[in-house]
């Protein structure tokens, strides 16, 4: 995430299984390197998932300019940081298959990577699971009596869920009645959307005596591309 430092990435552990094989019973280490790779043969899957999560982590860190850099140096900073963005985010397509028939998964706030060494710490740890269920961006459109009320929900087929306002995973969404089950959005927009509307709580309200001279066409530019539902 922007103010980590650091992007969401992809970061291998190696753990021991409790008895069941439902959860991990204790974490052995962070698997950063390869050196730091167990001594044993990686299926094709795994294998892939490992390339990926190496590649996240060269080009997850966010670059801030100093005080003394120029202009121009900033703004190749902003494009600079722009890119990885986007570069990190289609290495989550290409992985979000091969997360899916994965045992366990767990979500954990890195701040920044400052946490991302040694072992995961259990009572960090969050287990989570990744679905191939396609999740649509929409609006709730609300008009008040002096004031337009607008929030951001997302579909799966015909049902409406609300985010949980603690919980910003910038490319995901998840819902407030299961904030672990991670929903892979569809585009950078959809990513930018969801940052915007996450400093909010994902709502806005306009006052009528504002809104056509303030607010309508950044209005209008949304329902251009998302769905809008009039309450």
């Amino acid at each position: 995430m922007w103010h980590t430092n650091h992007v969401p990435s992809l970061i291998s552990y190696t753990g021991i299984p409790s008895k069941d094989k439902i959860s991990v019973k204790w974490f052995n280490s962070y698997i950063l390197k390869p050196e730091d790779l167990p001594d044993q043969e990686l299926t094709a899957e795994q294998q892939a998932l490992k390339d990926i999560c190496f590649l996240m982590r060269e080009l997850s860190p966010v670059q801030y300019p100093k005080q003394k850099d120029s202009e121009s140096r900033r703004v190749e900073i902003k494009r600079l940081n722009k890119a990885n963005f986007s570069k990190v985010f289609a290495l989550w397509h290409e992985a979000f298959p091969l997360l899916q028939s994965r045992r366990y998964t767990h979500y954990h706030f890195t701040y920044g990577m400052r946490n991302i060494k040694g072992k995961p710490v259990k009572s960090g740890m969050s287990p989570c699971t990744f679905s191939n269920e396609e999740a649509e961006l929409c609006f709730l459109w609300k008009e008040k009596s002096d004031y337009y009320k607008l929030e951001l929900r997302f579909r799966i087929g015909s049902k409406l869920y609300g985010l949980p306002s603690y919980f910003n995973a910038s490319f995901f969404v998840a819902s407030c009645m299961n904030p672990r089950k991670m929903h892979l959005l569809n585009s950078l927009m959809d990513c930018e959307i969801l940052a915007l509307f996450g400093e909010t709580n994902y709502r806005m309200l306009f006052l009528k005596v504002h809104y056509e001279a303030y607010f309508s066409c950044f209005v209008d530019q949304l329902r251009d591309t998302y769905e809008f539902i009039d309450k």
